[in-house]
């Protein structure tokens, strides 16, 4: 392998496996929610997000592992715990002070970072923990719920007026989308959601079952992606919107045959962020013409 290549490896391990790009999607998702909902942006909640976002993940990276079998990220975070207690703290501090700043109520927010560290509460060697371990069958719609909320409802509380109507039809749009995804998250950790005991949708149903299950929440997805052009005439927008839940069909087939951390890590993760940086792109060739 040649430098300029090892290079590259290293700089994409500390983006993907450091939880950057994870934050960044969190970031460019709650973007597109200012977006389609015409709405100025609101730097501060965004800058909160991106630090919040860094802490959490970086706070379930250091716990430490029960896995049997070691995967490269798995490797990788054993490798870099310091790292991972330093973006904790940095992104804890950063998150304190965008916090700091806020005018509106903080209920959602707090609320939020509670339901965040108790979804690390299995990897916490604490008996009172293991309690969270009773609610493995709604790991995947737990997940999938923290994320919409984050990317949806934090940036709706910041919008002074809108469509109470499209706000529920959008989240639900973006929550179908998230929940499809985390599904396959799931069937690649299935092995090792049994080994520590958690019980849960995936773990519970054979793999065709699974498989509908994704087709039916991407149905869903598609439905109401169509049904919010009802709220938000917009070409562009609509098609920013359904083109991720497209992509996910022709990545399914890959999606159960691969345990790859890039394929899930970046692609997958990086599905999510997809209708922000379409819209970027055409907006700003828009500009250029």
């Amino acid at each position: 392998m040649e430098v300029s290549e090892r290079k590259f490896i290293h700089i994409v391990n500390y983006l993907v496996f450091g939880n950057i790009f994870i934050a960044i999607c969190a970031v460019l998702m709650s973007y597109y929610t200012f977006v389609v909902f015409s709405s100025p942006l609101n730097f501060t909640l965004l800058g909160f997000i991106f630090f919040a976002s860094i802490s959490s993940y970086s706070f379930h990276s250091y716990l430490p592992t029960t896995e049997k079998e070691y995967s490269e990220k798995v490797t990788w975070g054993l490798q870099h715990r310091k790292y991972f207690l330093t973006l904790l703290i940095v992104g804890a501090i950063g998150s304190t002070v965008f916090l700091y700043f806020f005018n509106q109520d903080l209920k959602l927010i707090l609320t939020l970072i509670v339901f965040t560290v108790l979804y690390s509460s299995p990897k916490i060697k604490f008996e009172k923990f293991s309690f969270f371990k009773r609610f493995g069958t709604a790991k995947t719609l737990y997940l999938a719920l923290i994320w919409t909320l984050v990317t949806v409802s934090l940036p709706l509380s910041m919008i002074t007026s809108y469509d109470g109507n499209a706000g529920v039809l959008f989240f639900l749009n973006r929550f179908f989308l998230i929940y499809a995804i985390c599904v396959l998250f799931d069937l690649k950790d299935k092995e090792y959601d049994i080994q520590r005991g958690i019980r849960s949708i995936i773990t519970i149903l054979d793999e065709k079952k699974i498989q509908m299950l994704f087709i039916i929440t991407l149905i869903l997805f598609f439905i109401s992606s169509f049904a919010f052009f009802i709220f938000r005439n917009s070409g562009l927008i609509i098609t920013t919107l359904i083109i991720p839940g497209i992509l996910l069909l022709f990545l399914l087939k890959k999606s159960k045959e691969t345990k790859s951390d890039y394929w899930f890590s970046f692609l997958l993760d990086g599905v999510m962020m997809l209708s922000s940086i379409l819209y970027l792109i055409a907006t700003g060739i828009k500009k250029l013409y």
